[in-house]
């Protein structure tokens, strides 16, 4: 009779143990569509700071060619457009 009882017992749990499995299973194939989703948002950002580093090397250029003008001296400016010009 206890062997009875203890076989009874024993697929409960491997009962309970197989539902629980199932769980788990769901929730690392939630972990895994989780990972890959923040990873789509890591990539976009990263994306992002290319876009925003190449925005910021071509306004630093523009800045740059800018910063050459002479803007100090008119006459010579007036000089070299009219020389161009004429």
């Amino acid at each position: 009779m206890r062997a009875i009882l203890k076989d009874a017992r024993m697929r409960e749990q491997a009962g309970a143990i197989r539902a629980t499995l199932r769980q788990l299973h769901r929730d690392v194939e939630l972990v895994v569509e989780r990972v890959d989703r923040l990873n789509s948002h890591f990539a976009q950002a990263r994306g992002d700071l290319e876009q925003i580093t190449t925005a910021a090397d071509r306004a630093g250029k523009r800045a740059a060619r800018l910063e050459s003008f002479d803007f100090d001296e008119p006459d010579a400016v007036a000089a070299r457009v009219e020389g161009a010009a004429g």
